[in-house]
């Protein structure tokens, strides 16, 4: 008898693993069957928003179902990381960090909402980008980084920079340890607040991606002093890379990708990195990012984990270096 009842209890835990199969695959072939939010954490205008909403189009035009794009700044991005992270896992809440979010959180936090290595399930790599030191030529001479060092080392505690990403903190450590220029450091909520601000004359110099700042280098109103990639970038021709100014050891890529809850079913991951791949290794998709200085491509979600974990060794020793800290 009790070999009877155990074996039908076997026989109904087998069949209910493979309904569970069936239903998790099913639901992934009709996925998406209602809107796709994607959530990222800046402000609109920036790097992440042009991503996003380029990002949404194509997938809209690919599933035939509406992708809405949600910027939640805040927080030091972790509002619409926590967001995110307390969705339901069913792959129609994703989310589009920077590097650092999900990268450097255990370092740059003493006490988060979440569980950092439990909170996501990678995706995908999206984009990678370079970081530029941009100056306001009214109110600093320097045209290219050596002039930028000349200058703060002749003129201590003048200098003030703008800041709208951790990333970008990390470049002006790098060119604080390597060539001792010393600045205020002062904070904004991403690319287009920190722009504004070097524009309007309240910061003296600013590191940040491209894409806020390219109409004011064309009307001579910032000035680009260094690109922190290994080759020159497209976008800006002229202006010499770190390395070409004697800084080799600060060049730095940041990048963005996109995941989803975590215990997001392995299926529906799949489904949205295939999906991503075929988007991103579009003509017309790439040349688009390409002209705000954004190289797309896509990753496994195992790739994208090894990426974070890579980021993760390179970044943390320097955070816990120089103390920094964001709660």
């Amino acid at each position: 008898m009790l070999k009877s009842v155990t074996a039908r209890l076997a026989c109904a835990g087998c069949l209910l693993v493979l309904l569970t199969s069936l239903a998790t695959g099913a639901f992934a072939q009709t996925y998406p069957s209602k809107p796709v939010r994607i959530v990222h954490p800046f402000p609109p205008g920036g790097s992440a928003d042009v991503l996003a909403r380029a990002l949404a189009d194509k997938l809209q035009e690919t599933w035939k179902q509406s992708v809405l794009v949600e910027p939640r700044p805040g927080g030091n991005t972790i509002i619409a990381a926590n967001h995110v992270a307390q969705a339901a896992p069913d792959g129609y809440t994703l989310f589009l960090p920077i590097d650092f979010t999900v990268a450097l959180a255990k370092a740059l936090f003493s006490k988060l909402p979440y569980d950092p290595d439990q909170a996501f399930a990678p995706i995908t790599m999206l984009a990678t980008q370079p970081l530029v030191f941009f100056g306001n030529p009214q109110k600093l001479p320097a045209k290219s980084l050596q002039e930028l060092i000349t200058y703060a080392k002749a003129n201590p505690g003048k200098l003030n920079i703008g800041l709208g990403a951790i990333v970008s903190q990390l470049f002006y450590e790098s060119l604080k340890a390597e060539a001792g220029v010393h600045a205020e450091v002062i904070n904004y909520r991403g690319s287009q607040p920190t722009t504004a601000a070097l524009v309007a004359g309240d910061v003296n110099f600013s590191s940040d991606g491209l894409v806020s700042y390219l109409p004011f280098i064309k009307e001579g109103r910032v000035v680009a002093l260094a690109v922190s990639t290994k080759n020159r970038i497209p976008q800006l021709p002229n202006t010499p890379t770190v390395a070409e100014q004697g800084f080799p050891q600060m060049e730095m890529v940041t990048w963005f990708g996109l995941v989803a809850p975590g215990r997001t079913s392995r299926d529906v991951i799949d489904r949205i990195n295939g999906s991503v791949a075929t988007v991103l290794a579009m003509p017309d998709m790439r040349s688009r990012m390409a002209e705000i200085a954004m190289t797309v491509g896509a990753s496994t979600p195992e790739e994208m984990q090894a990426t974070i974990k890579a980021f993760s060794d390179k970044w943390t020793p320097v955070v816990k270096r120089v103390g920094l800290k964001l709660d």
